[in-house]
């Protein structure tokens, strides 16, 4: 999301406002520009967590990549991971630039 001249949002969402389509088939749109190469997800399968954020996406059927990361082989403490996460917990979730750990 940027700013324009006046600091006002510009995105998409921002724009859903402005139009005489629904809010729904804005949103829709607006995820669907956003979210075409899907969410990315690292995490162990069997990992509460990790679960509940499956669980989530699932629901709202949004598409996501899951990136299995192996516990008990000890892959959370590479340093592949850690540059993810420096605590080494899962799951992390990616979209694009933005990141939650």
């Amino acid at each position: 999301m940027g700013v324009n001249a006046s600091n006002e949002p510009t995105s998409c969402y921002h724009s859903c406002n402005q139009t005489f389509e629904s809010r729904h088939q804005c949103y829709k749109r607006c995820e669907e520009l956003a979210h075409k190469d899907g969410y990315k997800i690292y995490g162990y399968p069997y990992s509460t967590n990790t679960r509940r954020v499956l669980a989530v996406l699932h629901e709202k059927g949004l598409s996501y990549d899951p990136i299995t990361i192996d516990l008990k082989a000890g892959d959370q403490k590479k340093p592949r991971f850690l540059s993810l996460n420096r605590f080494g917990q899962v799951p992390v979730f990616l979209d694009g630039n933005f990141k939650l750990t």
